[in-house]
């Protein structure tokens, strides 16, 4: 594994983290209530970013295709949000551009990592 690929693979997982806090911390604001029902659908809706991790740990280059399409509801939600509640705009924005983000760190991991021929 070269040290560019070392780096993009960082990268796509620093992303997932980060979009992973960022999504609790807009699902955190935007839902009415306060207390633990509150935290608990938080962390339900986040639950389905943990999914890919495995794979993407271990460099399965499969999961990073999939992974992409799992980031389309989190980007919709927050779209809405920035549309609908001012008072989430900031969360939202950051999780916009985490996924983003994270889409175009996939993409450069899978094209970086591709195999070379004759390998």
């Amino acid at each position: 594994m070269s040290r560019l690929e070392a780096r993009a693979h960082a990268t796509v997982l620093v992303t997932f983290y980060l979009l992973m806090a960022a999504s609790l911390w807009l699902i955190w604001t935007a839902l009415p209530g306060t207390g633990l029902g509150r935290a608990i659908v938080a962390v339900v809706l986040t639950l389905p970013l943990l999914a890919p991790l495995p794979g993407l740990w271990r460099r399965h280059r499969i999961t990073a295709v999939w992974a992409s399409f799992l980031l389309t509801p989190y980007l919709v939600v927050a779209l809405m949000e920035v549309v609908a509640n001012p008072s989430a705009w900031l969360p939202a924005a950051l999780v916009i551009l985490l996924c983003l983000l994270t889409v175009i760190s996939l993409v450069a991991w899978l094209r970086i990592s591709r195999l070379q021929p004759g390998t």
